[in-house]
This record gives structure tokens, sequence and C-alpha cells, in this order.
């Protein structure tokens, strides 16, 4: 029997070689632990969150009304964080009112996951959908 940080038996078929070490537990890992990010649906059934974004990026162009400029603002800092991630670009100038109040939207997410950015986004498209109409 192998020892394995100290416990006897612990993992049996693992050389005590360090790489095979590291590569048998990458290997259970991944298959303990497969990175896939989902999302319960309205439904109750999980959908992968990437699809679900990009079906709400699409549906957000199709609302019936523009949606008030705050709304605008936040769908457009959650795409961004979701997409790019943290603000990668320096501030907008004095003169461009529009551009300093996008960045300055999408700079207050900064440390937000893509991932809680995406879930973010979804759920408020969808609120934008019930409320404007698509």
């Amino acid at each position: 029997m192998l020892w394995v940080w100290g416990q006897p038996g612990l993992f049996p078929q693992i050389s005590c070689s360090s790489s095979g070490i590291r590569a048998q537990l990458i290997a259970w890992g991944a298959e303990l632990f497969p990175l896939q990010i989902k999302t319960a649906t309205h439904a109750g059934t999980a959908r992968e969150l990437p699809a679900e974004f990009d079906k709400a990026a699409e549906e957000v162009k199709r609302l019936k009304t523009q949606p008030t400029d705050e709304e605008m603002l936040f769908i457009y800092s959650h795409f961004k964080q979701a997409t790019v991630g943290d603000v990668n670009t320096d501030r907008p100038g004095l003169l461009d009112l529009k551009g300093k109040a996008k960045w300055d939207s999408w700079n207050k997410l900064k440390g937000t996951s893509k991932e809680s950015a995406m879930k973010t986004y979804v759920e408020k498209v969808e609120e934008l959908k019930k409320k404007y109409g698509i």
C-alpha cells in the first residue's frame, strides 16, 4: 500500500512520483467536477448559461420599446462585464458624456465574475421583455 500525504491507502493506485499524483488528481477532478455553467430557466429545466446569454443578447435588440437610459446602461455594463471582464480601457474624456456614462457603469462591476454578469444580464432581459414586449 502506498502513502499519499501521510495516509496509507488513501489513493492506493497512484504512484509516489509527484507528476503521477498530480496527473491522477487532475483526472479525478475533471470527472468529479466538470465545468458546466448552468442556470435554471422559468420552466425549471437547466440550460447552459452562455446559450441563455446569447439568446438574451438577441432578444434585447427586438424589444418593442426602447428601454430607459438607466436600463440601457445596466444592460450595456453587464454585457461588457460578461464578454470582456473588468474595464480594460481608459475613461473617456470630459466632452464624451455618453462614453463616460457607459464606462462608469461598466467600471462599477469591476471584480464581478463573467458568470454572475451573464446571469444578471439574462434576468434583466427577461424583466425588460415583460415590461416592453418583444
